[in-house]
């Protein structure tokens, strides 16, 4: 290696090492001893609601049994009526007076203003009363309609009440019941919707997912996934789904996490692809290793600035980028406030830039900013970097501002590459840069600039 050679690379290094020497900050703070935040909610007004759940919820069975479910407004003062077994909460949309709680062996109960209303069970709702009427999992979709996933044989699957009936005295005829294949279960499950889509979950063993479309009455239980490196993948418990900023249906389980773009694809096509995220690793290899992979994953929310969090059973809280390219941070009790690693409920309140984290030993809030007002050098990656002579591929820069400009600048302040962000990521083609150190320069929507980074060329 010649001196000249020696030297840059010596530069090179310096600055790696500068730009990556501060972690990404995230302020936390202890909000309140509330036990167990199994389930927590925003309504619209940004008031925040917990619940613990029964015992019998998979969540809950490491723990010593609970001789009451409270429900509480955690940022509040009504004080609710008791409910046993509680399994579920769903805000009425458009009036936060009304809060439905479902239970796993009451059926549903209607809240006004914290106090019983109306209950759902054997007499005037499809819930069959044998264990219990088990009301699992509650949500309303985008037209009011407040679907119920109820689990156990002698009920439905899934049911539905049209919002025209939400709030009145219903009766069993009210109920829609849709005609949908085996999908057995007994404790912890969910609903969702996606659009049109309805989407069953529960974290009992190998269940998978069962798909339900609204509008033509077709649906799809899909107990395995093929991932897009074509192979077939069955995780033991699938716990919840979420739905993020752009649209991708992210699924939650005991070995890691995935992602489907379109949901509605799967009802055409059953064999459709589903996407493992990948993580570069920051060696020579240059080979990726799916993110979070065998970890047990129970919750998720996304940010305001689109940091994804991800509550696990017991490794504390992933922070990964948008596209899960990147860890950005990993809470545990070792490097804060937490003083329990076993996460129970996570949620961003985007209104006030918080995170609520919610676990067996209080509820914990994160205060969140946007990546160094726009811009944070130690949370951008640039890859590969030294291009190594032969190199044929492309210069990522990774973890940045959707819709951000990426400038390569040599010494004299030139611009030789540009190119915008879409995403959290862009790529430039290296080959018509020569030999030497280059500025990143990226310059955000909002009109910062900084220069982030240096790339070297050895040819």
């Amino acid at each position: 290696m010649s001196f000249k050679r020696g030297i840059i690379i010596f530069i090179y290094v310096f600055v790696m090492l500068l730009f990556n020497m501060t972690a990404a900050h995230f302020d936390w703070n202890y909000i309140s001893s509330f036990k167990t935040a199994d389930i927590l909610r925003l309504d619209s007004d940004y008031n925040l609601l917990g619940a613990t759940l029964t015992p019998y919820s998979r969540f809950n069975l490491i723990d010593d049994k609970k001789a009451s479910t409270p429900i509480a407004f955690l940022n509040g003062n009504i004080e609710f009526d008791s409910i046993d077994n509680v399994s579920d909460l769903a805000i009425q949309p458009g009036d936060n007076q009304y809060i439905f709680v479902g239970s796993f062996t009451d059926g549903i109960v209607r809240l006004k203003n914290g106090k019983k209303d109306f209950v759902y069970d054997n007499t005037n709702s499809p819930l069959k009363r044998d264990w219990g009427c088990s009301g699992q999992g509650l949500c309303f979709d985008k037209d009011g309609n407040l679907w119920v996933a109820t689990g156990y044989n002698t009920q439905p699957v899934l049911m539905m009440l049209p919002a025209n009936k939400v709030l009145g005295n219903s009766v069993t005829s009210d109920w829609l019941i849709p005609d949908l294949p085996a999908f057995n279960f007994q404790v912890d499950g969910k609903v969702n919707t996606f659009g049109d889509i309805v989407i069953v979950t529960s974290s009992d063993y190998r269940c998978g997912i069962l798909l339900y479309n609204r509008l033509t009455g077709k649906s799809l239980h899909l107990p395995s996934f093929i991932d897009s490196d074509l192979l077939s993948f069955e995780p033991d418990y699938l716990y919840k789904t979420f739905t993020d900023s752009h649209g991708r249906l992210w699924c939650l389980t005991s070995s890691g996490i995935f992602y489907i773009n379109d949901i509605s694809n799967f009802m055409v096509s059953p064999n459709s692809v589903v996407i493992r995220p990948k993580i570069n690793r920051d060696d020579a290899t240059m080979l990726a290793d799916h993110a979070l992979k065998g970890v047990d994953v129970v919750d998720m929310t996304e940010d305001a600035f689109g940091r994804l969090y991800f509550a696990t059973r017991d490794e504390g809280i992933y922070i990964l980028n948008n596209d899960c390219s990147k860890i950005i941070n990993h809470f545990t009790t070792a490097n804060s406030s937490l003083i329990t690693d076993n996460i129970r409920s996570i949620l961003a309140d985007n209104f006030n830039k918080t995170v609520y984290v919610g676990t067996a030993s209080g509820l914990f809030g994160i205060d969140v900013e946007a990546p160094n007002s726009s811009l944070n050098v130690s949370e951008i990656k640039i890859y590969p970097n030294p291009v190594k002579p032969g190199y044929k591929g492309l210069v990522t820069v990774d973890n940045i501002i959707d819709n951000s400009i990426v400038k390569i600048l040599d010494t004299a302040g030139n611009n030789i590459l540009s190119a915008t962000s879409t995403g959290s990521k862009v790529t430039l083609n290296p080959a018509q840069l020569s030999a030497g150190i280059y500025n990143v320069l990226i310059t955000t929507s909002d009109g910062h600039s900084k220069i982030i980074g240096k790339l070297m060329i050895i040819r």
